[in-house]
């Protein structure tokens, strides 16, 4: 099975950018540093600066904080980045969609679903 991860849209394209400045803007913090002030796992991180996955909220929020974000930012402007980001998929609301959820190809076409595991996702 041929399988390889692709971005979610332009809004995902966006926001990774602007993630990426705003990592430079916070010092270019080494993944170690932001795993330790963030609690969130450098693979994690790493995946979500490259791109390939879109982390639930709960887990962009303390990396952004890490990179300096101040509060008020947090829950305004780039929360309604990465609800931008998700909202590219049609078939699911944002807090749905699984921590690590890459579209994928597999077998050259693309997935229309992510993987989703609904017991992990009730309220």
């Amino acid at each position: 099975m041929n399988t390889k991860t692709i971005n979610l849209g332009p809004a995902h394209d966006e926001f990774v950018r602007e993630l990426r400045d705003q990592r430079l803007r916070g010092g270019q913090l080494p993944l170690r540093d932001l795993e330790r002030s963030s609690a969130v796992s450098k693979s994690t991180i790493s995946r979500l600066l490259a791109g390939t996955t879109l982390p639930r909220w709960r887990f962009v929020r303390p990396v952004l904080r890490a990179m300096d974000v101040a509060e008020p930012e947090l829950d305004t402007l780039w929360k309604q980045r990465w609800m931008a980001a998700f909202a590219e998929h049609e078939d699911l609301p944002p807090t749905t969609l699984s921590t690590t959820t890459p579209l994928r190809v597999v077998d050259g076409e693309q997935s229309a679903t992510p993987r989703v595991d609904p017991q992990r996702h009730q309220a």
